[in-house]
């Protein structure tokens, strides 16, 4: 699981990730080994 904490009166959080030359798991760079797309 992934547990980030959120501070009080947040209203957004940002999530900046770099495709690694790869566009197509670029969500793998906060949660590996990688989520498993569809």
């Amino acid at each position: 699981s992934i547990d980030v904490p959120i501070p009080a009166g947040a209203e957004k959080i940002v999530l900046l990730t770099d495709d690694c030359g790869d566009q197509q798991n670029d969500w793998a760079d906060w949660c590996y080994p990688r989520f498993v797309g569809k």
